[in-house]
């Protein structure tokens, strides 16, 4: 199941805003050396990573050298640190970690950067080396030596799960340090610690410092080199974040391109770390990266990646790119297309109308009040979080084994209303050999996908076409309260597409907000009235939102067999006493701070009437209203089938 791994980032940065550290940029080890001096203080620092939520932690070595530890004198070593005493040091960094994450399940990547940042001062950003190491046979020699210091910290490659050969802003020191990890055998496909590289695009420019195009980064990162490995993982990092989409884009035709002319060895997944020149930092209680004077009171914390197992484009978090496995057989057929979609239908389908500042679909216009743009993909993205954390990382509450034939699960599965795709995706991913089908008004999913999987745009409230004579072992629909004008049209069809034995479920989370201690009705009217406006809205508009308590008997009412209910409660905000009720509900937070104005929004203005003026301060009270820690609200999430 694809879920989000977010790692810790900026190390340095981090110490100096929480810890008053005093960084002299001119001393060759930075961060480093507090491994020499002050342990302490690196543990407290990466325990605070781990306590904020993050998955990954990197070593404190970004910066590390032979030539740094040669140079730094400290009272045991005057004339400089000697190369044999440096392992000791090493072993300390991946020491720390461990302590910092001792009591979390954080896992640890070694962090190894460019010659340019053992450089004073440090030239990553350039790419501007010094005669001695302008070449890809000197940049291998350096790296292999730095490697073999940490080839002797013992028992290295069961210790550290990732080594992160990162910031590279050459394209020679890209192959070199391929070739100086299959020198050594430090990370191999086979065992050790999986390997990601990871290039830095600085200011505005797309390209490499060293002026190579992503194009030639992609073919020095994966193309074949018979004395180079394989990466685990490729992608960005010290990169802005507002660069991040086109930038994905451009790896994704290159990377499309590459296996169309010469089949790649493995399947890489994308590395994404944004860069904090925006000012942004990471909330711990909503999970988003925000503008510091919208976090009154709350942690601020640098949180710089995130990264996940089978991931897709901002999963996990809102407003954060994640890292994203690609999955290359299944790549598009010619670097020019976007999709399967012909040409004609993709002008027309992403066509999007804007409205209110936010974007909505362009298939089938005006009948979904909900934007797709990427502000409410996060929302989609966080709810399936949230849905894997009630489910203990389950995707459903059918028994569709029960659907399989031969005891090897379903072999085709339609997702109605696939949003996103992230369902879809984990799904094809956990049912290799299912066929997967996900349809929706808008072509937002991602285009690399598990090979098993196909997107189309389709209105669910159309005809179905499809063949009668291949029906589907399970049908899941989600989220669509507000989408659907005739349930027991869209009901009928899926029992007419469904094989005998097969499952629908539906899943949805329940329009109305509650609080047991009247905290709702007292601190909260608007938010009160805002669910009457919502409903009114949506029944005038002729798709009611509040459908979720009527699902069970829907499919009764269409003819399904042992229908079954479940109803979980889902706090809002961080208010419960139980741990796992605590995390869900910062989710369910973040989630429901973006869905005010995404549910809202069409509806105020298109139905009712309201000016734009007036739903924006009326929503904005609404949000005040639940910020409050004094309301304890909460809904529910059902699930019939």
């Amino acid at each position: 199941m694809a879920t989000a791994q977010i790692l810790d980032g900026g190390l340095g940065t981090s110490l100096e805003d929480k810890y008053g550290v005093k960084f002299n940029h001119s001393q060759p080890l930075w961060s480093s050396h507090f491994l020499i001096d002050n342990q302490d203080t690196l543990v407290a620092c990466q325990r605070d990573f781990v306590e904020a939520g993050a998955d990954v932690l990197l070593t404190a070595t970004y910066q590390v050298s032979t030539e740094g530890f040669a140079r730094t004198k400290i009272a045991d070593f005057p004339n400089g640190i000697p190369r044999n005493a440096i392992p000791a040091y090493l072993a300390r960094a991946v020491e720390v970690a461990e302590q910092a994450s001792s009591h979390g399940t954080a896992k640890i990547a070694l962090s190894l950067g460019p010659y340019g940042a053992s450089m004073v001062p440090g030239q990553e950003y350039s790419g501007k080396y010094d005669a001695e190491h302008d070449t890809e046979e000197s940049l291998y020699q350096w790296h292999l030596e730095r490697l073999r210091l940490f080839a002797a910290v013992e028992r290295l490659r069961d210790r550290v799960q990732y080594i992160a050969l990162e910031t590279l802003p050459r394209l020679d020191e890209i192959r070199a340090v391929r070739r100086a990890v299959q020198a050594l055998g430090v990370a191999t496909e086979e065992a050790g610690p999986r390997l990601w590289i990871s290039c830095v695009f600085p200011g505005e420019s797309e390209d490499l410092p060293d002026g190579s195009t992503i194009d030639q980064v992609v073919e020095a990162m994966l193309g074949n080199m018979s004395d180079g490995c394989i990466p685990w993982g490729i992608g960005m990092n010290c990169t802005k974040m507002h660069k991040l989409p086109g930038l994905i884009r451009k790896f994704e035709d290159a990377v499309g391109k590459l296996q169309a002319a010469t089949p790649l060895h493995s399947i890489p997944t994308l590395v994404l770390y944004p860069d904090g020149t925006n000012g942004e930092v990471y909330n711990t209680t909503t999970k988003q990266w925000e503008e510091p004077d919208h976090m009154a009171g709350e942690t601020q914390l640098k949180l710089q990646i995130m990264a996940s197992e089978r991931g897709q484009t901002n999963a996990g978090t809102a407003n954060l790119s994640t890292a994203t496995d690609w999955d290359l057989d299944s790549a598009i057929d010619s670097a020019s297309d976007m999709s399967s979609y012909t040409t004609s239908l993709l002008r027309e389908v992403t066509n999007y109308k804007y409205e209110n500042g936010r974007r909505y679909h362009a298939y089938r216009e005006g009948a979904y009040v909900l934007p797709n743009d990427e502000q409410d993909q996060d929302r989609q993205d966080l709810l399936h979080h949230i849905r894997g954390l009630l489910l203990d990382g389950k995707l459903f509450k059918a028994p569709i084994e029960k659907a399989s034939t031969d005891g090897n699960g379903p072999r085709r599965v339609l997702d109605v209303g696939t949003g996103t795709g992230i369902w879809a995706i984990d799904f094809a991913d956990q049912f290799p050999n299912c066929q997967v089908i996900g349809t929706d008004l808008s072509p937002i999913q991602p285009s690399w996908v598990p090979p098993n999987l196909h997107f189309q745009v389709e209105d669910c409230e159309s005809e179905w076409t499809w063949n009668p004579n291949d029906p589907f072992d399970y049908i899941h629909v989600r989220d669509l309260g507000g989408a659907i004008q005739d349930w027991n049209k869209l009901l009928d069809q899926s029992m007419r597409n469904l094989k005998r034995g097969g499952y629908m479920e539906l899943q949805e989370f329940d329009v109305e907000l509650k609080s047991d201690d009247g905290s709702l009705e007292k601190h909260a009217p608007n938010a009160t009235q805002l669910l009457a406006l919502l409903q009114d809205a949506s029944r005038k508009f002729g798709k009611n939102m509040d459908n979720a308590k009527g699902h069970a008997q829907r499919l009764r009412e269409a003819g399904f067999e042992q229908v079954e209910t479940e109803a979980y409660r889902v706090p809002v905000g961080a208010w419960p006493l139980d741990a796992k009720l605590k995390e869900i509900g910062r989710y369910n937070f973040a989630a429901t701070m973006a869905g005010i104005d995404s549910y809202s929004l069409a509806l105020l203005t298109r139905v009712l009437g309201w000016d734009s003026e007036r739903t924006q301060v009326f929503l904005s009270t609404v949000k005040k209203e639940l910020q409050d820690p004094k309301v304890h609200v909460y809904g529910d999430c059902s699930f019939a089938s």
